[in-house]
């Protein structure tokens, strides 16, 4: 699915806490992975998203396992404030491949 315009969103329906991490995997011989990245919890919905800060304008969206969350039911004010902040929104299947979710049309 595919939309032309940036989508507007209402701020005080979903306004996620922003939380910078990084992860660095080291071995023997050195950093072999460095993950860096800023998460995006959206409670008192179930959801959240990451985005690595080496993958300009995409975000993977998750449910949170606790919550009830189910990615073919996710909030319009969550969906909306990503499509505004990202160009394309991914989530992971069962096999932790991607799949996209939305797409911004290109210009």
């Amino acid at each position: 699915m595919s939309d032309a315009a940036i989508p507007q969103f209402d701020e005080n329906e979903a306004v996620p806490a922003i939380m910078h991490g990084r992860d660095l995997v080291v071995t023997e011989f050195g950093w072999e992975q460095d993950y860096n990245f800023l998460d995006y919890d959206f409670a008192p919905h179930p959801f959240w998203a990451r985005h690595y800060l080496d993958e300009e304008g995409v975000v993977i969206l998750h449910a949170h396992a606790d919550g009830g969350g189910a990615l073919d039911r996710v909030p319009e004010p969550v969906l909306a404030y990503l499509k505004y902040r990202f160009e394309r929104i991914d989530i992971l299947s069962e096999t932790t491949s991607r799949t996209r979710l939305w797409g911004r049309a290109e210009a």
